[in-house]
């Protein structure tokens, strides 16, 4: 386990680095700065806009006593949604309504209503073919 001086020492080699790393670093951009870099329009503009034509005009608000989004008529109106009480002792049922099905009577047996028979697959007495077995080399 390291002790704590250990880990001061550690810290400061650590640091130590790091900052010769970013003085050469820092000394490397320094020496480019008398320099003229030509770039094309479409990279800066972003960064050369106005503060103003960073925000956007808010919208008009919208007339009293109508409610959101109705002067867009895009937003949906508003939907609650509220859970049922859960059923005693934590335990969660799902019920499903029982449907009707109504047949015709006159309809003949196995025409409609009903799936076609499918006839049973054929079985074959042939013996299984064993394949021989490979040799290593």
């Amino acid at each position: 386990m390291k002790t704590w001086e250990e880990g001061k020492k550690n810290a400061d080699e650590t640091f130590k680095k790091e900052l010769a790393t970013k003085k050469e670093k820092l000394a490397a951009e320094q020496a480019l700065q008398t320099r003229t870099f030509i770039v094309q329009k479409h990279v800066l503009e972003a960064v050369m806009k106005k503060r103003t034509e960073f925000m956007k005009d808010k919208a008009a608000p919208p007339a009293p006593g109508t409610p959101e989004g109705a002067a867009s008529g895009t937003a949906a109106p508003p939907v609650s949604i509220t859970p049922a009480p859960a059923a005693p002792g934590g335990k969660i049922e799902a019920v499903t309504p029982a449907i009707e099905v109504k047949l015709d009577p006159k309809a003949e047996p196995g025409k409609a209503g009903e799936a076609p028979a499918v006839p049973a697959p054929e079985k074959k007495d042939e013996p299984v073919k064993k394949t021989p077995k490979r040799r290593n080399r």
